[in-house]
């Protein structure tokens, strides 16, 4: 992996921005050949989902039996990074020039016009992105506005997330059906007080009654 680093020259910055525990990150820089880089990671919180028993459930490979309590526990998360390369292409000035007998002296060099993007850990549907545009009439646009590759990137990332939601929505729902009651009813009616309500010099029988006729009142 560094050796694919250091020959495609890829920002420093990126890598290290990749190594650390922050949610997103983007950087841009152009170099002496006006060269230019765009960066950025994305974290996403990995959602496996499966049917058991009629329930859908998290899935982590990490954990075949979970702690207790923890039903719907899951520690999968991803980090796809991102970098675009667009190169101008011609001939640049490029730093010295050492085989020159005057060591200052500057090396012309002819650079391609190219564009790469660097995807690392992204998900399947983002390839599946730009093989519905390799076959579109307006391909070739990319060449004229590389940052149409990032419009992809970014439709694409939103789609997963928006797929995480939709799991997380199918594993939860069947939690929030589940109504059971575990504390009283405790809704004010208009008239009553907190302090009526948890008044400790009440009896026991009194505050059940008063319990449900505010209940009662606040379910009319």
């Amino acid at each position: 992996m560094t050796s694919l680093f250091e020959h495609y020259e890829i920002p420093g910055s990126f890598i290290r921005e990749s190594l650390e525990g922050v949610s997103q990150s983007f950087g841009t820089r152009t170099d002496e050949c006006g060269i230019e880089y765009i960066w950025f990671h994305f974290l996403l919180k990995g959602a496996t989902i499966a049917k058991k028993l009629g329930k859908y459930t998290f899935i982590d490979p990490e954990f075949e039996v979970r702690p207790p309590g923890q039903t719907q526990a899951s520690f999968e998360w991803n980090k796809p990074g991102f970098v675009l390369k667009v190169e101008p292409g011609g001939t640049i000035v490029k730093g010295n020039n050492p085989s020159a007998k005057n060591s200052n002296a500057a090396a012309l060099v002819k650079c391609p016009h190219r564009i790469t993007l660097f995807c690392f850990g992204a998900p399947e549907r983002v390839a599946k992105g730009f093989e519905r545009l390799a076959t579109t009439p307006g391909r070739n646009d990319v060449f004229d506005d590389p940052y149409l590759l990032l419009d992809i990137v970014l439709e694409e990332m939103w789609l997963e997330l928006n797929q995480g939601v939709r799991w997380a929505s199918k594993v939860f729902l069947d939690i929030e059906k589940v109504s059971e009651p575990s504390q009283p009813c405790w809704r004010l009616e208009a008239g009553l007080t907190p302090a009526l309500i948890g008044d400790t010099q009440n009896s026991g029988n009194e505050r059940q009654r008063l319990q449900r006729r505010i209940c009662r009142t606040t379910q009319r």
